[in-house]
Parts: C-alpha cells; sequence; structure tokens
C-alpha cells in the first residue's frame, strides 16, 4: 500500500487558510478597537466643542450688552455736552 499524499495536502491547505483568517480577524479586532478609541475621543471632542460654543455665546452676549451699554452713555455724554454748550 502507498500511502496517499492528497489529505497532507489537503491539510497544509487548510492550516494555511486558518492562520490567514486568525490574520485577518487580528486586524479587524484591532480595527474595532481603533474605532472604538476614535469614537469616544469624537465623543469628547464633541461635549468640548459643545462648552466652547455656549462659552462664546455667553461672551458675545456679554460683549453685546457692554456695547449697549457705552452706546447709551456715550448718547448721554453727548446730550451733556449739548447742553453745557448752550448755557455758554
Amino acid at each position: 500500500m502507498v500511502p496517499s499524499v492528497y489529505p497532507q495536502d489537503e491539510l497544509e491547505s487548510t492550516r494555511a487558510e486558518l492562520k490567514d483568517a486568525k490574520a485577518q480577524l487580528a486586524v479587524i479586532r484591532q480595527g474595532e478597537s481603533d474605532l472604538e478609541l476614535y469614537k469616544r475621543r469624537y465623543k469628547e471632542s464633541e461635549k468640548e466643542l459643545f462648552k466652547l460654543e455656549r462659552g462664546l455665546e455667553l461672551k458675545d452676549g456679554q460683549l453685546e450688552s457692554f456695547m449697549n451699554l457705552a452706546q447709551r452713555q456715550i448718547k448721554m455724554l453727548e446730550g451733556r455736552i449739548k447742553d453745557l454748550q448752550k448755557v455758554k
């Protein structure tokens, strides 16, 4: 009896396919891990962005209030100057 070589070749081929599949699985798992990391970073960045936008809105509101107050004070001072000019 002569032993068959074919089953050994098939076994080696299957081992090679298994090795390739394991390597692909490792790459996929690493990609999934990276994806989760980027998702967390994205969410943290998004929260920080919302905080900064809110702060900017508050600062803009404060600046607008300051500008309105300054304009009223300027008008009041201009009125006083006109009144003083009339008195002279």
